[in-house]
């Protein structure tokens, strides 16, 4: 109460001293205050007080030069209604609605991933890249290929564009051949049958052996060492026949190939089946189902891959992407139960039919080209070793049988074989695919004649039986002219495409291709040349033998306009396919 009147008192003598001075300016200063308070409910204190324009020109009067913005703040502050408008940056502050300071929130995100490992929390995949981001994962692609060594016999360099390991290439690989018995072909995680499965042959590639587990009586194979597929990339591929395919509309009917099982938790399973018929692979609620039902009683190819890097799970059939997730997050088990043929401890899911070639890949996914290369290379003789002659540098371990062959001068690619004998012969036999109606094919290779090309000469010739004979075509010859022929079968007589003729002493680049749409096409150094009208391709079902050099005993086959012979001069690069290449795959072969 002192306190005001001492003020006021001071107010008054204050302002009977500067009321003689003039007021221009200070007055134009005061109406934009006067005019705002207009709108609020002015406090009676003031006024009985002290008029405002005596009041305010007190407090201002030793500011002349200045704005009165702050003042006029210090004012209106104690008013709530002024306050917020005279202040915006504080209007942006998160101040009024957390608590905490802003500059104390940043450090919360890392404590949280510290205390919370993001790769313990799948549902946020965002996260697991937080912690381990994608640039760390590249290096595994080409340690892929540093793991295993190409399966090129030691002292035979490697040559051409695609050499693989055992099975395929990629990361730690695991191949189980089944060839007469249960153990990987690297002898680190042997496997053990349960209820007495068998082994058949042939297996899918025409030799050798295949598992064959049976439903009915619960057969499958357990592994006990443990494969560690935790966070990382991985590829699981093998060759399959069904002997029966199970659908169902209201459930879903499994058959297992591979299975690793820790327990029923989000990503603690690691599954490759046919669910329903189709591939179906899965960490336990993040899955790719495929949208192909698999045929009975065919070899075909299943594989299922996931990518860490790019959280991508890819499922295949013969070779073909069916099926992507492009938002799964890794595998998260850490130990559990392996099962090949059925759900752990014999629980279901078992396989009814042949299994083959099964690889599993840990540390690596598999590109798509990988893996068609795995379903559809059948066999890749590089020609480059005399030592190991017939050895196949392909994913099927085929090797051929080479008689009478030397070295030439010097092949298109590395080393090449000379065929300038009456007996000299390069044979591949059980060709599974090839010996399949409807089936595609194609086959390339680099051929340079020696002698007069006008004698003809049968460069690649296919039978059912070894010796040449039996179901027998000249795949690829030449006329009595020297032109190259390209020939196929219809069921009922040959088909044929006329190429050009080959110039003695010349490398040259063949290729014939053939599927039921395109019928057979033929290219010269990487361009088509010719081609002939869609066809059915008609074969006896049985297994097929390719001869390289000569007919053998098969000079009575249907051969077109090929003369049957043998053909003398060098060949290089073999590679036999089941399917249809591409103009982009036969510009590759054909540019080394």
């Amino acid at each position: 109460m002192f306190r005001g009147t001492l003020m006021k008192v001071s107010f008054l003598n204050l302002a009977q001293a500067v009321r003689t001075q003039p007021r221009q300016q200070p007055q134009a200063r005061l109406q934009q205050p006067r005019q705002a308070q207009q709108h609020q409910a002015r406090p009676p204190r003031l006024h009985q007080a002290q008029p405002p324009r005596q009041h305010q020109a007190r407090l201002h009067q030793p500011r002349q030069a200045q704005p009165l913005r702050q003042p006029q703040a210090r004012l209106r502050h104690p008013q709530p209604p002024q306050h917020r408008p005279l202040l915006p940056p504080r209007h942006h502050q998160p101040r009024l609605h957390h608590p905490q300071p802003p500059q104390q929130r940043p450090p919360l995100l890392p404590r949280r991933q510290q205390a919370r490992p993001p790769q313990r929390r799948p549902p946020l995949p965002h996260r697991h890249h937080q912690a381990q981001p994608p640039q760390q994962r590249p290096p595994l692609l080409p340690q892929r290929h540093q793991v295993q060594p190409p399966r090129r016999p030691v002292g035979c360099s490697a040559s051409g564009a695609i050499t693989h390991a055992p099975g395929g290439q990629g990361g730690e690989s695991v191949l189980y051949t089944f060839d007469q018995t249960p153990n990987d072909y690297y002898g680190n995680y042997n496997a053990a049958p349960v209820n007495n499965p068998q082994y058949v042959s042939p297996g899918y590639n025409g030799r050798g052996y295949a598992i064959r587990l049976l439903s009915n009586k619960s057969q499958y194979l357990t592994i006990a060492n443990y494969m560690d597929f935790y966070n990382t990339s991985l590829t699981v591929e093998a060759w399959i026949y069904p002997l029966a395919v199970f659908i169902s509309t209201a459930s879903y009917v499994d058959m297992v190939i591979y299975a690793q099982t820790h327990s029923a938790t989000l990503y603690q399973y690691m599954w490759m089946m046919l669910r329903n018929g189709r591939n179906y692979g899965a960490f336990y609620a993040d899955d790719t189902w495929g949208a192909t039902t698999f045929q009975v009683n065919q070899w075909q190819h299943i594989a299922f891959t996931y990518d860490y890097a790019t959280t991508t799970q890819v499922v295949y059939i013969n070779g073909v992407v069916d099926g992507t997730n492009t938002l799964a997050p890794p595998c998260l088990i850490t130990s559990g139960t392996q099962t090949i043929g059925s759900y752990p401890a014999g629980g279901g899911g078992f396989f009814n039919g042949y299994i083959d070639q099964l690889e599993i890949l840990f540390n690596g996914a598999k590109t798509s080209a990988e893996i068609l290369d795995d379903a559809t290379l059948v066999g890749y003789y590089s020609m480059d070793c005399l030592s190991y002659p017939a050895s196949d540098s392909g994913p099927n371990q085929i090797t051929g049988v080479a008689i009478g062959l030397t070295s030439g001068d010097g092949g298109r690619v590395g080393q090449s074989y000379l065929f300038n004998t009456t007996s000299s012969y390069f044979q591949i036999t059980g060709l599974v695919l090839l010996g399949q109606s409807y089936s595609p094919f194609s086959f390339a290779m680099w051929v340079k004649p020696i002698l007069s090309v006008t004698s003809g000469g049968t460069i690649l010739h296919v039978s059912s039986n070894a010796n040449g004979t039996g179901w027998c075509i000249p795949f690829i010859g030449l006329s009595p002219q020297g032109q190259l022929l390209a020939l196929g079968y219809n069921g009922n007589s040959t088909v044929q495409v006329t190429g050009p003729v080959l110039v003695v002493g010349q490398w040259v680049h063949i290729v014939e291709t053939y599927s039921q749409l395109n019928g057979i096409r033929l290219y010269i150094n990487g361009i088509l040349y010719g081609q002939s009208n869609a066809f059915v391709y008609g074969a006896w079902g049985v297994p097929m033998t390719a001869t390289l050099g000569q007919p053998l005993k098969g000079t009575a086959c249907a051969h077109g306009g090929i003369q049957i012979g043998n053909y003398r001069g060098e060949i290089d690069e073999f590679y036999i396919y089941s399917r249809e290449l591409s103009q982009t795959d036969i510009t590759i072969l054909a540019n080394p």
